[in-house]
């Protein structure tokens, strides 16, 4: 498993154990399947993931970025996750959007840990689990 601060890339195969893991150690699961590309991660993640306020319409990357950023400030579970079971062909696909999403991700994940820690939710964890190969 690569582990890169709060950023998870593990095989396809093992994604599954990983999230039951961290269900096991109290996370809250926010996971999609397989983006093929952008505009599918977008719709995916419009479905499945906090976000605040919701996006609409086209792959807005700044949107994304604050609205995943609202959506997991609001959330009151001190440990979140949020899984792409299988980024391969998204990651094959764009591979500038998936990195994007990524830093996105990662970005949001790190900001809102920080300023959760900082309200004296010292527990505080979020962490991104990215199924790759």
């Amino acid at each position: 498993m690569e582990q890169q601060s709060r950023l998870r890339k593990v095989s396809c195969t093992d994604v599954n154990s990983h999230c039951d893991e961290l269900e096991s150690q109290g996370f809250q699961l926010f996971s999609i399947e397989k983006p093929a590309d952008a505009a599918d991660f977008f719709l995916q993640v419009k479905a499945k993931y906090p976000l605040d306020p919701e996006i609409s319409g086209k792959v807005h990357w700044d949107a994304f970025a604050d609205s995943l950023w609202g959506g997991l400030d609001a959330r009151s579970e001190p440990k979140l996750a949020l899984v792409i079971q299988d980024a391969s062909e998204f990651s094959h696909a764009s591979p500038r959007d998936y990195e994007i999403a990524l830093s996105c991700m990662s970005d949001a994940a790190k900001e809102v840990e920080a300023e959760k820690r900082k309200e004296g939710h010292e527990n505080a964890m979020i962490v991104l689990v990215v199924g790759v190969g």
